[in-house]
């Protein structure tokens, strides 16, 4: 019995230094990437950006120019911002982005 309680013990603390490694590799593999995007005219920003985070998770929005439909996005990701830009443009809503 105490062999397999030691195993356990064993196996019970990789286990958990490897949930740990998985979750630091998670968070510190991301960083923040800002992107500008202009919006079509008649798309109501409410609606839209919420629908713009599949290149990864919407930390930040700022208004750039209300009568330009101009946004600020900053995203918590792992992509390149070339992938995130393209990605905005072939999403059907935005008319511009940098």
């Amino acid at each position: 019995m105490a062999i397999l309680e030691k195993a356990l013990t064993i196996f019970a603390g990789v286990l958990l230094l490897m949930v740990a490694g998985s979750i630091a590799y998670d968070q510190l593999g991301k960083e923040e990437v800002k992107a500008t995007v202009q919006l079509h005219q008649n798309a109501d920003p409410f609606n839209v950006i919420p629908q713009l985070n599949a290149p990864g998770d919407i930390t930040q929005v700022r208004e750039v120019d209300r009568s330009q439909n101009t946004y600020e996005i900053t995203y918590k990701t792992r992509k390149e911002k070339c992938v995130i830009l393209e990605w905005l443009l072939n999403s059907g809503s935005v008319e511009r982005a940098e």
